[in-house]
């Protein structure tokens, strides 16, 4: 993926949570890497979304989808370097991406920070889209009951001249 144009990794992984309070953690092994492994990493990010956010996780609340290739349980492989960015929209975390290697010191702090600078710039346009689209969809609904208004108001001034047309006929039948 385009992260690898980056920085060499073994897995690039999310932990995501939804409005509906659905959790979901996506793991993407570029490697052959062992269960133990997978785990590791998913228990690492759960823990900084924790850290984060002061709301804990337990496994059980956490759909996984693991693609790539998993290695039989016996193969001891750890994760020894990695690095977790938050990503927040609105002010609130919605998913924490991890990238994390089997190699020791991968990750050096100029690299993070520059992917720290690009997961801030990106949750803030997303917050900002987020904004807009609140902001377009109040103007839609008020435009909305506006015309839903005169649309009443119409249709009532048109029952009002049909009930004075038909007064007005019945009167003239009348006066005749």
């Amino acid at each position: 993926g385009s992260v690898g144009r980056l920085l060499s990794y073994s897995s690039v992984s999310y932990l995501i949570t939804s409005e509906n309070g659905k959790i979901k953690f996506n793991c993407s092994l570029i490697e052959a890497m062992s269960e133990s492994y997978v785990k590791e990493v998913k228990h690492k990010t759960m823990a900084s979304y924790a850290q984060i956010t002061g709301e804990p996780i337990l496994d059980s609340e956490v759909d996984d989808n693991v693609t790539g290739i998993v290695t039989d349980a016996d193969k001891k492989i750890e994760t020894l370097s990695y690095f977790n960015l938050p990503i927040i929209v609105s002010g609130k975390v919605v998913a924490v991406v991890n990238i994390s290697s089997a190699n020791v010191y991968q990750y050096d702090e100029r690299t993070t920070d520059v992917l720290y600078r690009i997961a801030r710039h990106g949750s803030q346009a997303v917050t900002r889209l987020r904004n807009e689209v609140a902001e377009a969809q109040s103007r839609t609904a008020e435009a909305r009951r506006e015309r839903d208004a005169a649309a009443q108001q119409r249709d009532q001034t048109a029952s009002d001249l049909g009930l004075l047309d038909s007064l007005g006929l019945k009167l003239a039948y009348i006066l005749e």
